[in-house]
């Protein structure tokens, strides 16, 4: 278990009273992080639509919004949360063009090409390692307890806000939030090799 940092602590105090200083050195901290993150989670055919920097830069300003929320005391913690956040803004990401019709990628067609153009295609390799990568995941989250796993399902596969994960689960919004947290903790923990 992860001791406290003071110094972490100290910052993370200042940047929630308000220090634009402090949030943009814990910002800093992180920000490498994330963007690697970003950009093995953006799929090759919707790089066109937004850039691994655009979903980061989304991410520290939601949560800049959220900060007060955050209740760790460690680097680590809060590293997590902003994974966390920032794996909503991919899935939001995702929905966002690949579930609705008109701004689908599936219907995007190459210029020039006399009947319409060819389907865009990401190749098999990388197919193959995004089934991979995802299996992997999968099994990683049938490895959680159920409550886990239904929280997982319901906020990030789903989408659904905390307010209807809580409701759906007989939990407030709050506390819907909080086992999320915990949830994505334990799969970290299960996907680095901790559990």
């Amino acid at each position: 278990m992860e001791t406290t940092d003071p110094s972490f602590v100290t910052q993370l105090d200042a940047a929630k009273g308000g220090s634009r200083d402090a949030l943009g050195a814990l910002f800093d901290l992180v920000r490498p992080d994330l963007r690697a993150f970003a950009d093995r989670s953006v799929a090759a055919d919707l790089r066109t639509k937004g850039s691994a920097s655009d979903l980061v830069q989304d991410t520290l300003l939601e949560a800049q919004r959220l900060l007060a929320r955050f209740e760790g005391t460690t680097p680590d913690q809060f590293r997590a949360w902003l994974r966390g956040v920032l794996t909503n803004k991919l899935a939001d990401f995702r929905r966002r063009f690949r579930r609705t019709e008109k701004r689908g990628v599936g219907r995007e067609r190459e210029l020039g090409d006399d009947d319409g153009g060819a389907l865009e295609d990401p190749g098999p390799g990388s197919q193959v390692a995004q089934w991979e990568q995802e299996s992997i995941v999968a099994a990683a989250v049938a490895a959680l307890p159920a409550e886990y796993r239904d929280v997982i399902r319901l906020r990030t596969w789903d989408g659904l806000a905390f307010a209807e994960v809580g409701r759906r689960m007989g939990r407030s919004e709050d506390a819907a939030r909080m086992l999320w947290g915990r949830a994505v903790e334990r799969l970290r923990a299960i996907l680095g090799g901790g559990e």
